[in-house]
């Protein structure tokens, strides 16, 4: 366990126990268990970290209490244990108490933490020692579209894993480009409007967000999967926007006639019927196109591909997954940057 990481230990009682308030401090100690972690924050070495219990746990029967350490930059320890099984569990400003209101014993056996798992503190972080794939066998491999690539992330020791990291990859995605490159200035009703498989969009602002965008494409019942929506700023002399777009659910050849854009007279204004002159191109592209100034979405133009995590979190091995989409294309698979 490293900074930032939580350590959940569970102390199991013979029957059910009940955690009660005993004091009238205005901001009461919650139990504690203390552990052999050492505290160098105060500059020595009799100081040590402790688990607190969770405020869940409290006023409720049961039979397992949950206490956590949240380790911090200053906690050290090769092999995790409670300092002490007469003095380590502390009930500090409450009683613990059984059914019948009895006071529990709280000595803990001797049959201690380090007899079931080794479990180290340390403050230095993990850091990658290595990246691997389901390709383990030397040679050349031809992924099409749908197909799955594992790839495993080794890290110096366990780890947690909190929410959904990414892993880049150099796969360069198909992206249709759509600019709203006026042939007389743009006013503020002009708009226009997506249309994919067949289903069109409601009106589209001449300046929609990429959020935007991406609702009133994703709510077409065309589409499947998600959608990858980047803005910019147009070349037009007339100060439009353009948007790269990327369908996540294509199963057909992207350069196909899937993707139609009407940009003739779909914005009302005071009565008077606005027309945009839309240029629209099929790009495949090895890196964000020139002069893309991001104004909104995807910070690399939707068309940098990743690995998502799988699974492997409390494990030194991380895997996540790659689906080869249509319109993906590279050389030589492989990892471009940090997680």
């Amino acid at each position: 366990y490293g900074s930032g990481d939580v350590l959940s230990i569970e102390i199991v009682f013979t029957q059910d126990v009940v955690v009660e308030l005993a004091s009238s401090a205005a901001d009461p100690l919650s139990p504690s268990l203390e552990l052999n972690v050492v505290d160098s924050e105060t500059y020595s070495t009799t100081s040590y970290a402790q688990a607190i219990l969770l405020n869940d746990n409290i006023g409720i029967k049961t039979n397992t209490l949950l206490f956590e350490l949240e380790v911090e930059p200053h906690h050290s320890e090769t092999s995790v244990n409670y300092l002490s099984p007469i003095t380590s569990l502390k009930t500090n400003d409450f009683a613990l108490n059984d059914a019948f209101g009895r006071a529990v014993d709280i000595q803990l056996p001797l049959l201690n933490l380090v007899a079931s798992k080794e479990i180290a503190v340390d403050s230095s972080p993990a850091f990658i020692q290595g990246v691997s794939s389901d390709y383990v066998s030397a040679g050349s491999y031809e992924v099409g579209a749908g197909q799955l690539i594992q790839f495993y992330v080794s890290f110096s020791r366990e780890v947690a894993v909190h929410g959904s990291p990414q892993l880049p990859l150099n796969v360069r995605s198909t992206v249709i480009v759509v600019e709203t490159a006026a042939t007389e200035p743009i006013t503020s009703s002009s708009s226009f409007v997506l249309e994919y498989r067949g289903a069109s969009t409601r009106d589209i602002p001449w300046d929609a967000s990429s959020e935007f965008i991406k609702f009133e494409l994703e709510r077409l019942a065309t589409v499947e999967g998600g959608v990858c929506v980047s803005r910019s700023q147009s070349t037009s002399p007339h100060h439009g926007y353009r948007w790269a777009i990327r369908f996540d659910g294509l199963t057909e050849d992207p350069s196909l006639d899937l993707f139609v854009v009407d940009g003739d007279g779909m914005g009302m204004g005071l009565g008077i019927v606005e027309r945009v002159s839309m240029d629209v191109s099929v790009l495949t592209l090895s890196a964000p196109i020139s002069g893309w100034s991001l104004d909104g979405g995807d910070t690399c133009m939707c068309t940098g591909r990743t690995a998502t995590y799988k699974d492997g979190s409390g494990s030194s091995v991380l895997t996540f997954e790659y689906i080869s989409m249509q319109g993906d294309a590279v050389d030589g698979v492989d990892v471009t940057s940090d997680l």
